[in-house]
């Protein structure tokens, strides 16, 4: 993706690892939304409030860094002198590289764009599974229980 892009490695790996994690919360949230129609499924609601959870904690640490990118590259610099393999991990100009692409969380109007399509994404996704479930029952519900009536 860098490549083809034209971005640096660490660019593209902050922007992809933002948008699995947004795709985590989406899963939790339908496994949340869905577990209603589910008998016996409260581990599942358990499991899915806890990595909904962890990926909020976790963007907003990333949310935390990306406002705060001094005080990152002064804790990156401080850290990688006690920790000589940490200074070997990254270059200087690599975090700034990593911080580029975190910008998303902290542009309000970007982030919500993101947050939009990818609700769009996940939309046309369960509509996908909806339309693949009539090929298997004449007439599915949300739910995925054979229909009363048929």
């Amino acid at each position: 993706m860098s490549r083809k892009a034209h971005l640096g490695f660490l660019q593209v790996f902050s922007t992809v690892l933002i948008e699995r994690a947004l795709d985590v919360a989406m899963a939790a949230g339908v496994l949340l939304s869905s577990l209603p129609f589910v008998v016996g499924g409260g581990f599942a609601w358990q499991a899915a409030a806890l990595a909904g959870g962890l990926v909020i904690v976790g963007l907003l640490m990333l949310h935390l860094l990306a406002r705060n990118q001094p005080w990152a590259h002064r804790q990156y610099e401080r850290w990688s002198q006690r920790i000589p393999a940490l200074g070997k991990l990254l270059k200087p100009g690599q975090l700034n590289a990593l911080f580029e692409g975190l910008v998303v969380l902290v542009d309000g109007w970007r982030f919500l764009r993101v947050l939009l399509w990818m609700l769009l994404n996940w939309a046309i996704a369960i509509l996908q599974f909806y339309v693949l479930m009539r090929a298997f029952y004449p007439r599915p519900n949300w739910s995925g229980r054979r229909s009363p009536w048929g």
